[in-house]
């Protein structure tokens, strides 16, 4: 197959996954082949819930996925790029159609309409979402298992990276009616559903964030603590995590109104923290 396919998605991340897209410019191309497949899949599977209007047809979305995993090892890709990436690459590795199935499953959850009930259920989803993500991707950069050290470090990484996520997407979930910070979290700081969804930012609501600010930097730095115990090849599934400080700062801060002002940081300043990231062989 021509580069073409890859070529394609990598332009797609582009646009639906622009951080990853730009971690993936600054390693090698094995590995950005690898990585560009999976994010591809990850950023597909990702927006299905923007794009239904009821859960129902997102379910009939994330079916047509499994049933395309389960073909790829036969070479068939249904025609879609994301899949013809996949193809190539997925057979004689340690990642299996049920390893795929399981991200898609994973995305099940974006279609319900209820709350995270507390943390362990938040972590459940981040577990299954962006931890098999990170798991994915270490599995085909290594051609081995996931040892304990690498496991841990991906466990922390994911919170680290999702946590802050969700507070990114706060303004944007609110205004469609849902939210992915858990229950527990809001009624620990008095913090009412109401308000958000009218765009509404009570004190209580810069204290739920910045505690959530306060998770992601823990988890960041639990991350790091085992990333020496893990194979240097896999530093580039934790790319992405480099640029997580910027966020984290900016939350912790407490001043930004979440719906007027947009918590951003110019790519050029992301840039330079993926190339420093790969260059030093930490993050």
């Amino acid at each position: 197959m021509s580069e073409t396919a890859f070529d394609r998605v990598l332009e797609e991340l582009r646009s639906l996954d622009f951080e990853r897209y730009l971690s993936l410019l600054v390693i090698k191309e094995e590995p950005r082949r690898a990585l560009t497949a999976l994010y591809g899949l990850n950023a597909e599977i990702a927006k299905v819930r923007e794009l239904v209007s009821e859960p129902m047809l997102g379910e009939i979305r994330l079916q047509w996925w499994r049933e395309t995993a389960e073909h790829l090892f036969k070479g068939e890709t249904r025609g879609h790029d994301i899949a013809a990436c996949l193809a190539e690459l997925l057979p004689g590795s340690l990642v299996s159609a049920s390893d795929l199935i399981d991200l898609i499953d994973g995305r099940s959850r974006d279609l319900e309409a209820g709350l995270f009930q507390d943390f362990s259920d938040l972590d459940a989803y981040v577990e299954a979402t962006q931890g098999q993500l990170m798991r994915l991707g270490a599995k085909l950069l290594t051609g081995n298992e996931i040892e304990p050290g690498l496991d841990a470090a991906i466990t922390a990484g994911a919170r680290a990276y999702a946590y802050i996520g969700f507070l990114r997407a706060l303004p944007y979930q609110a205004s469609q009616g849902y939210m992915m910070l858990p229950q527990s979290l809001l009624a620990k700081h008095e913090v009412e559903l109401e308000d958000l969804f009218n765009g509404v930012a009570r004190p209580g609501l810069y204290d739920a964030m910045s505690e959530m600010a306060a998770l992601s930097q823990e988890a960041l730095n639990e991350m790091r603590r085992h990333m020496n115990d893990m194979p240097k090849i896999c530093l580039p599934v934790f790319l992405p995590l480099a640029v997580v400080p910027l966020y984290q700062r900016r939350y912790l801060a407490r001043k930004d109104h979440p719906f007027r002002e947009r918590v951003e940081v110019p790519a050029f300043r992301l840039q330079w923290r993926f190339l420093t990231a790969q260059w030093r062989g930490r993050i």
